[in-house]
């Protein structure tokens, strides 16, 4: 890491706590030869994750589209305020990346990210839930009656 000020590499730490439910690590740094301050946060990344998906393509795994989809969902009800949505949608991605971590696994199907998203938002947030899972199953009613308990 260099110093955002004078480009050193001679950087300490002064200062290190868990943030965001122990999500993110944040970090003070101090430059041994500018003596300036600046933070950092760490936070674990998932790029090494390969999403297998129903046509069995494989891609990287991408937050902003598990994000975006919960985003979609959650500011498309009425009188909703899209700052605290977006607010909601990051703390849901970041407990369903925690659950994607504990799986210790390089490679995830669509399906079971999904079985992850229920579990997370199926109690909490159960109206968010429903719009989630009427973007995922699209024309397919069967996926959205046996995710609902309807059939």
């Amino acid at each position: 890491m260099l110093c955002p000020y004078c480009a050193s590499e001679n950087i300490s730490v002064v200062n290190s706590r868990s943030t965001k439910a122990n999500s993110q690590i944040w970090r003070r740094r101090r430059c041994c030869d500018c003596q300036d301050v600046f933070t950092t946060y760490e936070k674990i990344d998932l790029s090494y994750l390969k999403v297998i998906k129903k046509s069995g393509r494989r891609e990287y795994y991408q937050r902003s589209k598990l994000y975006s989809g919960i985003y979609k969902a959650a500011s498309d009800g009425r009188g909703v305020d899209r700052g605290t949505m977006g607010l909601l949608s990051e703390k849901i991605t970041d407990k369903i990346e925690r659950k994607i971590l504990l799986t210790r696994k390089k490679r995830i199907t669509t399906q079971e990210v999904f079985q992850l998203v229920g579990e997370v938002m199926r109690v909490s947030y159960p109206n968010i839930w429903v719009r989630y899972l009427s973007y995922f199953s699209g024309d397919d009613m069967t996926i959205f009656k046996t995710n609902l308990g309807l059939s």
